[in-house]
């Protein structure tokens, strides 16, 4: 179901701000980058919004 996609989606999210959040404290990296998603190079903000609002 698309519930289930989302919240798929939801939980890789929070798990990799954690991972760079602790990676932030390790190496200083700039808090911007934690909006962006490694794997794809996109935004976070938007790919929630569009999951949730689909």
């Amino acid at each position: 179901s698309q519930y289930a996609e989302a919240k798929k989606y939801i939980v890789d999210f929070l798990e990799e701000l954690l991972l760079k959040i602790y990676e932030a404290g390790e190496h200083g990296t700039q808090w911007n980058d934690l909006l962006t998603d490694r794997r794809t190079g996109q935004e976070h903000k938007r790919y929630i919004r569009t999951y949730l609002l689909n």
